[in-house]
């Protein structure tokens, strides 16, 4: 079973402003990957997922966290590098939206405002080496499979 983080707003964004600005962080950070149409009627979110890969996917959704509107995005992906990508969408949109963030995995989450270009600087800023070795084993075991923009952006650790 997989935990969820929490995207958490002030003041709870419309359809529209959410999918434009989702739309434009994934296509500053990570444009391959693409994105489902805006939610409509019964739907309660958005998948992102990359072409040429799609175990390469998240989702998004309209959830509830401590009886607040949220957006959830789930940990259930299988890729070591899927946590870096959520990691910087997650940063995006929450100082997009002036939210609090949550994750069920480690509580609440500083609103570090801080991006990682790779994912060899995401590793070395949020892991202690013990974890970070790991880590970087699973990650390089998995590189193989990763489309090359992804790839391409795995960083020196991965040189």
């Amino acid at each position: 079973m997989a935990n969820n983080s929490y995207i958490i707003p002030k003041v709870f964004p419309t359809v529209e402003e959410i999918d434009t600005t989702l739309r434009k962080v994934m296509n500053e950070c990570f444009p391959g990957f693409k994105i489902s149409e805006p939610p409509q009627n019964d739907q309660t979110g958005w998948l992102i997922k990359h072409p040429e890969n799609e175990d390469l996917a998240f989702t998004i959704h309209f959830d509830e966290f401590r009886d607040e509107k949220a957006l959830s995005i789930p940990h259930r992906h299988c890729y070591e590098v899927m946590w870096w990508v959520e990691h910087e969408i997650r940063e995006r949109l929450a100082k997009a939206f002036n939210a609090k963030q949550y994750d069920e995995g480690i509580g609440a989450v500083k609103n570090a405002k801080v991006y990682f270009d790779t994912y060899s600087d995401y590793l070395t800023a949020t892991y202690p080496e013990r974890f970070r070795h790991v880590k970087l084993m699973m990650a390089k075991e998995e590189a193989y499979l990763l489309p090359a923009d992804i790839r391409g952006k795995l960083g020196k650790l991965f040189e």
